[in-house]
């Protein structure tokens, strides 16, 4: 998890979507509130400072929001069962012979009610925390209108806005746009909120291009630029985030505003890290950090979180880097920051501390520091239990993030007897992330997938092979349905979820099922490749790789000779680039490959003298001198 650091707040913010309770007992602290349930369970939600026109309009959209709707058409067709079942109760009531069979339909009928029931909270908690962030919108676009003094468009559009008309206060903005299209700064505002208007609407692809335009118009903007260069971000448009905050970068430097260089310093290291660009990563956060400690000299209270922050990011991209001691002395300073900061003001900085313990966590999991691990991954659990109870739309999320690293954990020992509690915290992970994308699907349903994808893992190393199978599908057609609506965020997902199903049917020895996902993976491996190798270039190579061993499996040694062929150039690039990351899978491409030649072959004796010499492991190195007759005597190995 890393820190994304908003700019136009000086706080620190989570990039997640907030998540909410799931309990027939809703409170809340908010602007926004339920009211009472009609006599079909329905609920209506009022938010503070909103006119009649504006609440209906919301309730109309929040009744429209894809989960929502399912929700109700859900609890519709209960009261329906439920309705049949009643006038069979008293149909067997009037038959005292029947008794046995009116209490089976009385518990029927009971397991109904609370599926109601269930759902029914579901839609509230799901209205009411879209509710507030709608609101929350709304509120600053009726005060960005205000602000348009004598400007009577705006006027109008803020008419249109009380009323709860949306489409014509949108209407009213698009003639502020054509009308100011001249006056470049007037245009920029009549862009950026038209761009506001989408989101209130659910359409940021819609809200894009007023975005980018009112940055266009006035790029020293910083409401604008992050606000253009965040959901760029979102929408895994990498690259051009990336370039939106370089470009910022330089006029903030030479404003002198060293808090807002720091800040975008950050943003940007993350976004290298996302796209693999770790050494550019590495010196984004460094100069971060550097500029954060001496901004915390003079005003701690108000940076030393910046500095835990940011030690927090530059650990997990040491860990992406497998810099793992690197990693830990940047982990360890950042979490004894908010240990410290938690003293003082321990709702506030806590969840920094559970942050870092997971992180940390999953860091010692993947140097097989295992007993270390597993302490601060339950240490971060324990905080998130207490966390959530006080404030579950919030952790709840981060929580099911605990429990995957855990998980992870006991994946990674291999220890069977510890596969079971592996399989407990990929459960429990998945039971909240099903239960959050009930209510807000398109933040979660990934998160539910992900953690498919885990067991699905899990289920194949124990060899519950129909159980895998099974995870692997869900997660597929879940990857695939949100596809539809965003291919360019979510089709890397689908052929993830592709090439784990390809590698289980390998070990199913299913050859026509896996030869079907890798293909279709590496269609859209190759594809992503192309558009963005930066990002996807090493995941084409995997897959390559697993098609190729599929293919050794069936004797097709021919067809495995030229996926390998096509991965190790990819391999020895990244291998150059990173060779602590690459070095081991580039030189088993190279050995692997080198089995699919005839003995007599002298490629061959090339390829695994060229994979003895990169080899990074020394187990690695042996078991390549294992496993052919080459000449190794002339080779100084290190």
């Amino acid at each position: 998890m890393k820190h994304w650091l908003n700019l136009s707040i000086c706080s620190l913010l989570w990039l997640t979507a907030p998540v909410w309770a799931f309990n027939d007992d809703q409170t809340t602290s908010g602007m926004c509130s339920p009211a009472v349930r009609d006599v079909q369970g329905s609920v209506t939600i009022n938010c503070q400072g909103l006119s009649d026109g504006a609440t209906k309009t919301l309730n109309d959209l929040l009744n429209k929001v894809g989960e929502v709707k399912d929700l109700n058409n859900l609890v519709l067709e209960k009261m329906g069962k439920l309705d049949k079942l009643d006038k069979m109760e008293r149909d067997l009531a009037a038959n005292q012979g029947l008794a046995s069979e009116l209490v089976t339909l009385n518990q029927e009928k009971r397991k109904l009610e609370g599926d109601i029931k269930s759902l029914q909270s579901g839609i509230e908690t799901a209205k009411l925390k879209a509710a507030e962030e709608w609101a929350t919108k709304y509120h600053e676009l009726e005060k960005r209108l205000a602000e348009e003094i004598g400007e009577e468009l705006a006027e109008q559009a803020q008419q249109a806005l009380e009323q709860g008309n949306l489409d014509k206060a949108g209407q009213l903005l698009d003639q502020l746009i054509i009308k100011r299209e001249q006056q470049v700064e007037k245009a920029a505002t009549a862009h950026y909120l038209r761009a506001k208007a989408f989101q209130l609407q659910y359409q940021p692809l819609q809200a894009l291009p007023h975005l980018e335009k009112a940055y266009r118009y006035r790029p020293e903007n910083t409401e604008y630029t992050h606000a253009y260069a965040l959901l760029l971000a979102k929408q895994n448009r990498h690259t051009s985030a990336i370039t939106v905050y370089e470009q910022n970068l330089l006029r903030l430097r030479e404003q002198g505003d060293k808090a807002s260089v720091a800040m975008t310093l950050n943003n940007l290291g993350a976004l290298y890290q996302e796209t693999l660009r770790f050494k550019e990563g590495e010196a984004s956060y460094q100069k971060a950090l550097t500029t954060f400690r001496d901004l915390a000299k003079a005003n701690p209270q108000a940076y030393l979180s910046y500095v835990a922050g940011t030690l927090n990011n530059l650990g997990t991209l040491y860990q992406d880097m497998q810099q793992s001691q690197e990693g830990e002395t940047s982990l360890k300073e950042a979490l004894t920051l908010h240990q410290d900061l938690t003293k003082a003001n321990p709702q506030t900085y806590l969840p920094g501390v559970a942050t870092t313990l997971t992180n940390l966590g999953t860091l010692y999991a993947k140097t097989q520091q295992f007993q270390e691990g597993e302490t601060s991954l339950k240490e971060a659990l324990t905080i998130y239990r207490d966390l959530v109870k006080g404030n579950p739309q919030i952790y709840l999320p981060a929580m099911a993030t605990t429990l995957n690293s855990l998980g992870l954990l006991y994946y990674a020992r291999k220890d069977t007897q510890r596969f079971k509690e592996g399989e407990a915290s990929y459960q429990e992970a998945l039971s909240i992330s099903r239960d959050l994308a009930k209510a807000n699907p398109q933040a979660y349903l990934l998160k539910v997938a992900m953690t498919l994808n885990n067991l699905g893992n899990l289920y194949r190393e124990t060899q519950r092979f129909k159980e895998g199978e099974a995870s692997y599908q869900e997660a597929l057609s879940i990857s695939r349905d949100l596809a539809k609506t965003n291919p360019q965020v979510y089709l890397s997902d689908v052929a993830g979820t592709l090439n784990n199903l390809g590698i289980l049917y390998t070990e199913m020895r299913r050859f026509k099922g896996g030869e079907a996902s890798f293909q279709e993976a590496l269609t859209l491996r190759r594809d992503l490749a192309k558009a963005n190798p930066q990002v996807y270039r090493s995941d084409l190579a995997n897959t390559l790789v697993t098609f190729a061993l599929l293919c050794v499996k069936q004797d097709k040694k021919v067809e495995a000779h030229q996926y390998f062929n096509e991965a190790i150039p990819i391999y020895r690039e990244l291998w150059k680039a990173y060779p602590e990351l690459y070095a081991d899978i580039f030189a088993t491409s190279l050995s692997l490959n080198a089995h699919t030649l005839p003995p007599e072959e002298e490629t061959r004796c090339a390829l695994q003298t060229e994979a003895l010499q990169v080899a990074h492991s020394l187990i690695l190195k042996v078991a390549i001198l294992n496993t052919d007759r080459c000449e190794w005597h002339n080779l100084m190995l290190k």
